[in-house]
Parts: structure tokens; sequence; C-alpha cells
């Protein structure tokens, strides 16, 4: 009998999602997104993920010991009810990646907006200068967005997984 099936289909996934990192750091992509980052968004996503990941992990143990003790044939008594909400909270960390993401476009848009001079258009040597500034409003725009979104694919994926466990264990208790 297999156990900790849960655990390994968390690492299988996440091992992929390494490899894949490691692949955009070796071309540079993930230096560029957090270096040239004016809100700091970026940060803040990686540092959700990374606590969210850690509750996750920590849950994930919880549901994998309890399926475990099912297969054995142990007769537990679990709440359902209050065992879902313990994983509740990890629904509000993918809502508050996805808000900071939304959070880094719209400072990256201020910076973009409060940088254009529509004077500096007519003076040559200044719209080299306007177009650097605009450039950099966007791309914090786009860095953010992009990371926050990379980062909430990979935890609703592992979000996801949970979840079907979490249902299973309960059904199976029954």
């Amino acid at each position: 009998m297999l156990k900790n099936l849960l655990i390994y289909r968390l690492m299988i996934f996440n091992i992929l999602c390494g490899a894949a990192l490691v692949w955009a750091w070796q071309r540079g992509f993930v230096a560029d997104m957090f270096l040239h980052d004016a809100s700091y968004m970026t940060y803040i996503a990686m540092v959700l993920y990374a606590g969210g990941t850690l509750s996750l992990l920590w849950r994930a143990i919880k549901v994998s010991s309890a399926l475990n003790r099912i297969k054995t044939g142990a007769s537990l008594r679990i709440n359902a009810a209050k065992f879902i909400e313990k994983n509740a909270h990890l629904d509000d960390v993918a809502d508050l990646i996805v808000v900071v993401g939304l959070i880094g476009t719209a400072i990256g848009v201020v910076i973009m907006l409060h940088s254009f001079n529509p004077e500096s258009l007519s003076d040559p040597s200044k719209v080299v200068e306007t177009a650097t500034m605009l450039g950099n409003g966007i791309g914090t725009a786009f860095r953010s967005t992009i990371v926050s979104a990379m980062v909430w694919c990979v935890h609703i994926v592992n979000l996801r997984m949970l979840k079907t466990s979490t249902v299973l264990m309960i059904e199976d208790s029954k």
C-alpha cells in the first residue's frame, strides 16, 4: 500500500516548477524580474508564496497522515468542517498574491503616467529620457504582473491537490 501520495504529488509538481525556475534563472529572466521592479511587489508576492507554500505543506502533512491511518483501517473521527476551514487561509493567500500583482501593476502605471511630460516631447534632447522613464513604469507593471501570475498558478495547483486529498480523506473516514 502506497503512503504519502499527496506529499509525493506535491514534490513532483514543485520539483518540475523548480526546474523551470532554474532554467529561467540561467536565462537571466529571474534577476531581471526582481532587480528592475520599482514597486517591490515581486518581492512581496514571493514572500506570500513562500509563506503559503510552507503552510500548505504543513496542511498536506496533516491530510497525508490521516489518509495513511485510514488506509491501514484505523477508524478516525474527523470534523470535516473544521478540517476544511483549517485549509481556508490558503485561498486567501492566493487572493493576496493576485492583489499584490495588481497593486504592482497600478504602481507601474502611476510611475509611467507621472514620468510623462508632454512638454518634453517638443525638446529632442528630453524625448529619450521621457521614453526611458515610460519604459521603466510599464516594465514595473509587467514584472509585478508576471511574477504574481506565475506564483499564483503554482500555488493554485498545489492548493487543488490539497483540497482534493482533503475531500477524499473526509469521505474515506466515514
